[in-house]
């Protein structure tokens, strides 16, 4: 008989809730190209391209049939209104009360909230019933979690059959991670970088949020995506850097930008197809296949 899978414990999810209810503000500032952060410019940069890859891939498979869209851990309600324009109702939740709180005070400031549900609800415990979602985007959250497995089985459960979810974790065999000591070393396993770099468990939420977000071998991901049966059918990979030696960027974050920009294009000629998954962040759409 296989066991149950193992759900994040407590204490690990008040710290992540604890680090984004600390943030809010932060996170709108981060993606508002008009008050674009210049003291976080290369992360602002990172989670705009992001956001619109995401989008990219959602609209290679845009369907008229879509109705509703799940988006797991939402913040304030970042993606909100580019999924409203796409012609569905938007349901979002996350772990952090005050994100919920600013994501329904922005909805209700737009006159959106007719068409938008936002709750508190972890990605392990979706409050929802059983293939309700025609997508689900679930951008920036499992890299939070000790174990995948639960979130895995949640998404796969509340997504409708032929349903897509546009999914995103680290890839810690990036570019990145070759030229910078503290990167490899996280690599080679937690037992080896917690002895090199050792932390404060403690106070987790004081620390760097890269001390608690886990990075993936994206192939062994690939095959977890499987067993759950959710299939991979596209992907993106962006963030080629900045580059860095025990945590420290060589370059301004402007010359980063570059850069990465640059390899990012060279990324997508196809005859090199293995630097284009070398990217830190790794943008998947998969689609729920019938059998598990």
């Amino acid at each position: 008989m296989s066991m149950a899978p193992k759900s994040s414990t407590i204490e690990e999810e008040k710290c992540v809730q604890e680090y984004f209810d600390d943030n809010v503000r932060g996170w709108e500032r981060m993606y508002d190209e008009q008050a674009f952060d210049t003291y976080n410019l290369f992360d602002s940069h990172t989670v705009i391209k992001r956001k619109e890859y995401v989008l990219q891939l959602l609209d290679e498979s845009k369907e008229s049939r879509w109705r509703r869209v799940l988006d797991i851990g939402c913040g304030p309600g970042i993606y909100m209104v580019d999924l409203l324009q796409r012609g569905m109702d938007v349901w979002g939740v996350d772990v952090a009360p005050k994100m919920i709180e600013q994501a329904i005070s922005t909805a209700k400031d737009m006159g959106l909230q007719s068409r938008v549900h936002f709750s508190v609800a972890s990605v392990e415990n979706l409050p929802f019933p059983d293939e309700y979602f025609d997508v689900i985007i679930c951008i920036g959250v499992l890299e939070y979690l000790s174990k995948d497995d639960l979130a895995l089985k949640e998404i796969y459960r509340v997504l409708k059959p032929r349903g897509i979810a546009i999914i995103t974790i680290w890839n810690h065999l990036s570019l990145g991670t070759f030229t910078d000591l503290y990167s490899l070393i996280k690599v080679v396993g937690k037992k080896t970088y917690r002895l090199v770099f050792p932390l404060n468990s403690s106070d987790m939420k004081k620390q760097n949020e890269q001390e608690f977000r886990k990075s993936y071998n994206v192939r062994r991901f690939d095959n977890l995506l499987q067993t759950h049966g959710l299939r991979k059918v596209n992907f993106i990979s962006h963030r080629f850097g900045p580059i860095a030696i025990n945590r420290k960027a060589i370059f301004s974050d402007a010359t980063n930008i570059k850069i990465t920009e640059k390899i990012e294009k060279i990324s997508k000629i196809r005859w090199v197809p293995l630097l284009r998954e070398l990217g830190t962040m790794y943008i998947m759409r998969v689609e729920k296949t019938s059998k598990k």
